[in-house]
């Protein structure tokens, strides 16, 4: 007993002693935690963009000049941390956060964005009616200096709450979860400081043209529409073939203020949506496509005239193979020869009406551009229409030239883009790009006025 009791008195001594020596070897901190997150915050306040490393290396450099320190570490404000590594001044910055922007105004806590996106951000805000009303200034003249760190602050922007909530809805309906904000207030007083209020501006955004009332309405789910997420599910799983979801289901009006976005609504979903096959487009349309497509399919929606379900059919079948290229073409041109000359036959033995150009016309604007592009419209629908309407005694206008007279402007601009990219000379629309077109559509419209005006005479004169 008494020589275990010898033994523990001089361990429990010596590690007292060495802990009591530690903390005395200490350095002391050159200056107190409030003072250095004040000077870093004068220096991170006349950044508009999150800093680069470089910026962020001279800043740490300049503070540890100012305090005549070697390195970052020597700011060590907990007693109980004894990594130097933990005292960096990245991790400072973020150990400290609320303590060196209380009012969460510096961009170096921002999500990362690109400067385009930051610039559309900061005129979109500074366009809004509420903020450019001289009412906010008139309101809260008494509040127009703020302190930081004792800091004086003439720009700081005080704005009702009801009008900074107003603004917030804006940004968040607008960008969505692109952009990551904390406080209203500070994107407003960024934007205004970025764009003079009288300055032109080239592109209006459409929000821009709503008041408080309109503004605050953005992204409220209609209360008539009163549809459950299974009944949702449902209307996904049935909704029509080659139609694009977001626009037939009105998703971002009804839906995602509720729901989220599309994709992660789908995601959630997954196990209800196994009969489910869409095709997203590269310019971002969702279209449902059926899971049980075949040449036998194919060919009986094009026969009863569903055009948009057939081509429905074809873009599954030609997801089914992987690639464009191993796409049996041959095989579906026959399919459209076939179905060439039930239009021809249709549109003379039987007097139709319809110009067999209607409905081929109808074919191609279901079909995506870069589907199309990839040999679809070229050999699977160009080669059979030049072989089945190129008989000049039964129209001199070839079958290419009719397609663009019968589009509209709309029509034309997919066609336009499939002229470029696979040479097909009548859908170049070359009078657009030599800057005739809008004469073409003045003397139209011309034409059009003055016979409309011959009849109103012959009228008159009965």
């Amino acid at each position: 007993p008494t020589t275990n009791a010898t033994f523990a008195t001089p361990f429990s001594t010596s590690f007292s002693s060495s802990l009591l020596t530690s903390h005395l070897n200490k350095p002391k901190t050159p200056v107190c935690l409030k003072q250095l997150c004040s000077d870093v915050y004068a220096h991170l306040v006349h950044y508009d963009t999150p800093l680069t490393i470089k910026q962020l290396l001279k800043i740490d450099e300049d503070l540890c000049a100012q305090y005549g320190v070697a390195h970052f570490s020597a700011f060590t404000y907990d007693e109980n941390d004894n990594d130097d590594n933990s005292a960096s001044f990245i991790s400072f910055l973020n150990k400290y956060h609320h303590i060196i922007d209380p009012h969460d105004e510096l961009s170096v806590y921002e999500q990362t964005m690109s400067t385009e996106d930051r610039t559309e951000l900061y005129s979109f805000v500074q366009q809004l009616s509420i903020v450019n009303n001289d009412e906010i200034n008139e309101e809260y003249q008494s509040q127009s200096v703020a302190l930081i760190h004792g800091h004086v602050n003439t720009e700081q922007i005080h704005i009702s709450a009801e009008k900074l909530s107003a603004v917030e809805k804006a940004v968040k309906h607008k960008f969505g979860g692109s952009i990551n904000f904390r406080k209203g207030n500070q994107i407003i007083k960024k934007a205004r400081k970025r764009f003079h209020k009288n300055k032109h501006r080239i592109i209006r955004f459409e929000e821009s043209l709503l008041d408080i009332n309109g503004l605050n309405q953005l992204d409220i789910c209609p209360i008539s529409l009163n549809v459950n997420e299974t009944e949702l599910c449902q209307l996904i799983l049935h909704c029509p073939l080659m139609t694009n979801l977001y626009i037939w289901l009105q998703w971002f009006n009804f839906f995602q203020p509720k729901y989220g976005t599309l994709k992660s609504f789908i995601a959630k979903h997954e196990r209800k949506f196994k009969d489910l096959r869409l095709l997203e487009t590269s310019t971002g349309e969702v279209y449902r496509l059926p899971i049980d497509a075949s040449l036998a399919t194919f060919e009986h929606e094009l026969n009863a005239m569903h055009i948009r379900s057939a081509v429905g059919h074809l873009v599954s079948l030609i997801i089914e193979e992987g690639l464009i290229t191993r796409f049996p073409i041959n095989v579906y041109r026959t399919s459209m020869d076939t179905w060439f000359r039930h239009l021809r036959s249709l549109a003379t033995l039987q007097n139709d009406h319809i110009d067999p150009m209607h409905h081929i016309l109808e074919f191609l604007m279901y079909l995506p551009i870069l589907i199309g592009q990839s040999r679809i419209i070229e050999e699977l629908i160009l080669v059979p229409l030049d072989k089945v309407f190129g008989d000049v005694t039964d129209n001199p206008i070839n079958a290419r030239t009719r397609l663009w007279d019968l589009a509209n402007v709309q029509q034309r601009i997919k066609l336009e883009s499939w002229g470029h990219t696979v040479n097909i000379v009548e859908w170049k629309n070359e009078k657009k790009w030599l800057g005739d077109e809008e004469l073409e559509e003045r003397s139209i419209l011309k034409s059009e006025n003055e016979f409309i005006q011959q009849q109103q005479n012959i009228d008159a004169g009965r």
